[in-house]
């Protein structure tokens, strides 16, 4: 009996001694835990951060609760009836100006003219329409999401909630260039609606649309997403998320819907046919495009955006080819702005941008997001490449003047040469007529008294020239990055350089640059590569 006493003694102190032990170690392991590198967590991208600090600040979806319930074989009906609450149709009423009709009065005969100056109206008419699109609201105390389209230009504005409820707005705030309009009624406690992040959105993936369309009411349609990061030429900042969900006239500004029930975008155009139905080709504003706006527009009623000053083009294989690169990513610089960062950090036109603080730039459209996403006053390193040499560039960015807008270029006619002292010159293997810059040639295209060069006189119908788009008035500012000024200058750097190929860069009228690439090849057979 002594021995299984003295035994159960030994058994406890052994225990005794393991816990103590192991509180001593805990201790120490802790305080020693103060001194050591914390474990890094994966970094948010300082480019395309999906919900940034003025997101936050503006309480977007501030009473939305997620959607949990799985889409069965009953389909979309539980999704539908928890999101309809939080989306609205929207009636715009719109004033118009109507036109008279051109009819040429004076050139009439004497028997008509007394008749046609009695009938028709002296001054312009104004006649109202209404703007039919939808929405969704983003905060409980009244705002609503929907494109600008929609309400621009309206003197009324009538939100019609699922409930029945009919209520008056104000436009609080819109941005044009993303075509994003926040509207403001007055109410609380309404249902909001959640942001998924669009840059998960996958190819495939299910979705609803919810709108408006053609006046009928609230309607829902559902597909796929067909397509990500799709450029149709809306806005230079952009990509849009297509899919065959039904997206018809009145649906502008609804949400497109995951299975979650969050928003991953604003439907905003379609392809369609003569009619104006839908062919299965819808566009929506990416839900991380719409939050970064709607948050700004919400507390600053303006968008701040980030400014490089260039004008940036996409990369063919001929050009990377010239250029020393061995893809064709980046964004190839064709202009840039005097006084701008760019110009102040040493870029110039020719220079690649091949990265943004270190994340590859896929092409040329991406550019433009990244860097109006980026806060004015930051300083970032562009990764570039210039005459054939890789380096980095540190650069501060600045915020977008009000007055920049994207020009648009023109095509001048032919200009006679006949009793102008012009002096000209034909690449007849090319295409192209190019003359001397001298006061008439100024005259005739419209051009300031500073400039000077050569310019395009004309171009081949049946040529590589016209089959890349080069056309009479544009300038010829370099080859092979080669500053051009006289003709002379131009037939040693087209003579040096066609063998390895072309880099040839334009300008218009309006100060937009070009650069257009040209082999050997292709001056061979008049038909391009690629």
């Amino acid at each position: 009996m002594k021995f299984l006493k003295k035994k159960f003694k030994i058994i406890i102190a052994v225990i005794l001694v393991i816990v103590i032990a192991g509180l001593i170690l805990a201790y120490f392991d802790n305080i020693s835990g103060m001194f050591k590198p914390q474990s890094k967590s994966t970094p948010v991208s300082t480019l395309d951060t999906p919900v940034n600090a003025e997101a936050k600040s503006a309480n977007l979806g501030d009473n939305y609760k997620a959607y949990d319930k799985p889409i069965g074989k009953e389909g979309f009906a539980d999704l539908v009836e928890f999101v309809n609450p939080a989306i609205v149709n929207i009636s715009a009423i719109k004033v118009v100006k109507t036109q008279n009709m051109d009819i040429p009065v004076d050139a009439m005969d004497p028997a008509f003219k007394e008749f046609f100056k009695n009938i028709l109206p002296d001054e312009p008419k104004e006649q109202r329409f209404m703007s039919l699109g939808s929405g969704f609201v983003v905060r409980s105390d009244g705002f609503v999401v929907t494109n600008n389209h929609v309400v621009d230009g309206a003197e009324k504005v009538q939100v019609n909630f699922s409930d029945g409820r009919k209520l008056d707005a104000q436009i609080y705030a819109i941005d044009k260039i993303t075509d994003i309009a926040l509207l403001k009624v007055d109410a609380t406690d309404l249902k909001t609606l959640g942001f998924g992040d669009s840059d998960k959105v996958r190819v495939g993936d299910l979705v609803i649309a919810v709108g408006n369309p053609f006046g009928l009411g609230g309607t829902v349609s559902s597909g796929i997403v067909s397509a990500i990061g799709r450029d149709i030429q809306i806005g230079p900042y952009n990509d849009f998320i297509q899919t065959d969900a039904a997206i018809n006239k009145g649906n502008s500004g609804g949400p497109m819907i995951n299975t979650k029930g969050e928003v991953i975008g604003i439907n905003t155009a379609i392809f369609s046919t003569q009619g104006g139905g839908s062919i299965g080709i819808g566009f929506a504003v990416p839900s991380n495009v719409i939050q970064n706006i709607v948050s700004q527009l919400l507390v600053d009623k303006r968008v701040t955006r980030g400014w490089l000053g260039v004008q940036v083009q996409a990369i063919d294989e001929n050009m990377s080819k010239t250029l020393g690169l061995k893809e064709a990513n980046g964004a190839l610089i064709s202009n840039i702005v005097k006084g701008g960062p760019a110009e102040r950090a040493g870029l110039k036109s020719g220079d690649v941008i091949l990265s943004v603080n270190g994340e590859t730039l896929k092409n040329s459209r991406t550019l433009p997001r990244i860097i109006s996403n980026i806060k004015p006053g930051t300083e970032i390193t562009l990764g570039i490449i210039s005459n054939k040499v890789k380096k980095d560039v540190k650069i501060t960015i600045e915020e977008i003047p009000e007055n920049m807008q994207q020009a648009q270029s023109s095509s001048p006619e032919e200009l006679s040469t006949k009793n102008n002292k012009i002096k000209e010159m034909t690449f007849d293997d090319i295409g192209l007529k190019v003359v001397e810059i001298n006061p008439a040639v100024r005259a005739y295209f419209k051009m300031d008294d500073s400039v000077n060069g050569v310019v395009i006189l004309g171009v081949k119908t049946s040529s590589i020239a016209k089959q890349k788009n080069l056309s009479a008035g544009l300038i010829i500012v370099s080859v092979n990055q080669e500053e051009i000024k006289t003709l002379d200058q131009l037939k040693t750097a087209i003579d040096k350089n066609r063998e390895g190929g072309l880099l040839i860069l334009v300008e218009d009228r309006d100060k937009n640059r070009l650069f257009v690439s040209i082999t050997q090849r292709e001056i061979e057979t008049g038909f391009p590569e690629n």
